[in-house]
């Protein structure tokens, strides 16, 4: 294991980042990823965190849902999947069930990361919103910190 992997997450995780209100027109969404050094951004809905956008799914809006199959846009039996057809950040936030506490090591965090196929993690604290931790806030630490173990 890499020494990185004993840190808290609330070494690396990012405190400030951008906040998205969860009826911000989708070009405000699209404007907030391209000048963050982030591929995700938080979702608001008043002070109540709901999800969040990854860049990967912006790509949704330029998909002609004519040209692929429909069980793509269907997703699972659970309805439409509004992020083809987004005009604001609600119909293509993804809710997140997984979230991670200030105290999570990085090494249990890049397991669920990878177990569950997400690119970040919500920290949650009260159930409130305290940071972010991605995959980049971890690699830019071992680059930093070499990649000796």
């Amino acid at each position: 294991m890499h020494k990185i992997g004993k840190l808290p997450a609330e070494k690396l995780m990012r405190k400030r980042f951008p906040k998205i209100k969860i009826n911000d027109k989708i070009s405000k969404v699209i404007k907030t990823l391209l000048k963050t050094d982030t591929s995700v951004v938080p979702v608001f809905e008043g002070r109540k965190f709901i999800g969040e956008i990854h860049e990967l799914d912006m790509l949704k809006i330029v998909v002609d849902t004519k040209e692929i199959p429909e069980e793509e846009i269907i997703t699972l039996g659970f309805g439409l999947d509004m992020g083809y057809f987004a005009k604001t950040a609600r119909d293509i936030v993804r809710r997140h069930e997984i979230s991670i506490s200030s105290k999570t090591k990085i090494k249990e965090a890049s397991f669920i990361m990878l177990k569950e196929g997400v690119k970040s993690l919500p920290v949650m604290k009260n159930k409130r919103l305290v940071g972010i931790l991605t995959e980049r806030d971890i690699l830019k630490r071992v680059m930093k910190k070499g990649l000796e173990k």
